[in-house]
């Protein structure tokens, strides 16, 4: 009686109830991997454990002695324990290329050794990105496929030009963690900041406050794409209303707005990547780009130079902006005596106005250090 009302209760509790005990009674593959094992090889790694934590209690002569093993097998087996502290260590070897070979022929690690030389002579500090790029174009002049940057990096480690740590944060030319690339749409950025100018109303011209911006950005091309300006704390609608204007044809807010130049750039991205606000995190947001096949990625937490593509054009975009009437400048002291609300002129709706012609007339055309070619033209 008791168990049928058992399997009646299970019955009763919701699918993802059921599928989340079915799961979690699973084994991983971790465990999967363990119980792989053969017995034999688990009893024998097992006996070697022993005779590691044997010797570092009593000392590898005592031991050798009693196990009737040599000193230097003893001293092998005390090695490994010290590198790998666990039973793992003494199972046998997989098969395949040892951990710290070299699978490159010569013509590739010469090509990869003259990158690294001309990295590690530069006198300023250069970004691990330099010596890839310098091994990818050795490379493809020698007539080799360019190797891995993982590759590089692994020969820059063994010259001592950076540290496993450095490898990852160092590189300042991929700041945001991410695969780079040279597609458009492929990797975009979104992200919010308040405006260093206060706006007025549309009635009286009396200063209301300091709006907020959301961008989008595109990452191969430094392109902006679209954006949202609200006097309303960052949302999820703000997100919408940008992407929506990311991805959607501008012609008809250009002439809204009375512009004479053009902005051709639209599109679906691939990847949308974001910084961990909460906005970022609703269902709502996450729904509406899996509908439209948007994937999204987060940035690492604990790393603030992350996201520094579209961090940099946000700085790029303020200054500019310092300029307006009514600007509050970056800071109280850069401010100094200048009366912002008293100086503010435009509405928020002149504001997206200078917004479009600073972006799609000026921003789009001018020289990106960056990719040393224009926004438009990239």
């Amino acid at each position: 009686m008791a168990s049928g009302k058992s399997q009646k209760a299970s019955r009763n509790r919701p699918r993802a109830a059921r599928l989340a005990a079915a799961r979690a009674s699973k084994p991983s593959s971790a465990d999967r991997e363990l119980m792989a094992i053969p017995k034999a090889d688990w009893e024998a790694a097992k006996r070697t454990e022993e005779l590691a934590k044997a010797a570092l209690r009593e000392g590898v002569e005592a031991v050798a002695k009693r196990a009737r093993r040599s000193e230097r097998s003893i001293y092998r087996i005390l090695a490994r324990y010290r590198l790998n502290p666990t039973l793992l260590a003494f199972l046998p070897r997989k098969r395949g290329v040892a951990t710290g070979s070299r699978r490159l022929n010569s013509d590739h690690e010469a090509v990869i050794a003259e990158a690294v030389d001309r990295w590690l002579a530069s006198r300023e500090p250069q970004p691990i990105a330099r010596a890839v790029e310098g091994a990818r174009v050795l490379a493809k002049a020698a007539g080799l496929k360019p190797a891995s940057r993982n590759a590089v990096v692994a020969r820059l480690m063994n010259r001592g030009g950076v540290s496993s740590k450095a490898s990852q944060t160092r590189d300042r030319r991929n700041p945001d963690n991410i695969p780079n690339t040279r597609r458009a749409l492929a990797i975009v950025q979104a992200d919010h900041t308040p405006m260093d100018v206060i706006v007025v109303d549309e009635v009286h011209r009396l200063p209301i406050g300091r709006p907020w911006i959301t961008i989008i950005f595109d990452v191969a091309s430094r392109s902006v794409l679209g954006f949202h300006a609200t006097l309303e704390a960052p949302s999820a609608t703000s997100v919408a209303m940008a992407l929506s204007m990311a991805c959607l044809p501008k012609e008809k807010w250009l002439k809204e707005i009375d512009a004479e130049f053009e902005w051709p750039m639209h599109g679906v991205p691939e990847l949308l990547h974001l910084d961990n606000g909460s906005e970022f995190h609703s269902e709502a947001l996450r729904r509406g780009c899996e509908r439209y096949g948007i994937r999204l990625a987060y940035r690492p937490r604990g790393q603030p130079y992350t996201g520094g593509h579209i961090e940099r054009y946000l700085g790029t975009l303020m200054r500019r902006i310092h300029g307006i009437p009514g600007t509050t400048m970056s800071n109280v002291m850069d401010r100094g005596s200048y009366p912002s609300e008293k100086r503010a002129i435009l509405t928020l709706r002149e504001l997206g106005a200078w917004r479009g012609l600073e972006i799609a007339g000026r921003y789009q055309h001018a020289i990106h250090r960056g990719i040393h070619m224009t926004p438009s033209a990239a």
